[in-house]
């Protein structure tokens, strides 16, 4: 299960608005309870060809996992 939310953000160049996003990825057990994706090391995750960088890519940590 992938669960993303944006909020606005300030814009750099005016009318340009900036979304900040958060990405969370889950398992779900056998009961269909979210459990942390933590079985994964690396999300790779394609933005659309207009950006200047469009495949990104991010790494779990024991602090951070997915």
């Amino acid at each position: 299960m992938l669960t993303v939310s944006d909020s606005n953000k300030p814009a750099v160049n005016e009318g340009f608005p900036m979304k900040e996003w958060t990405v969370e990825i889950y398992v779900l057990d056998q009961d269909g309870k979210e459990k942390a994706a933590r079985c994964f090391t690396k999300a790779v995750y394609h933005l659309h060809p207009s950006f200047a960088n469009p495949m990104q890519s991010m790494r779990a940590s024991a602090m951070a996992p997915f």
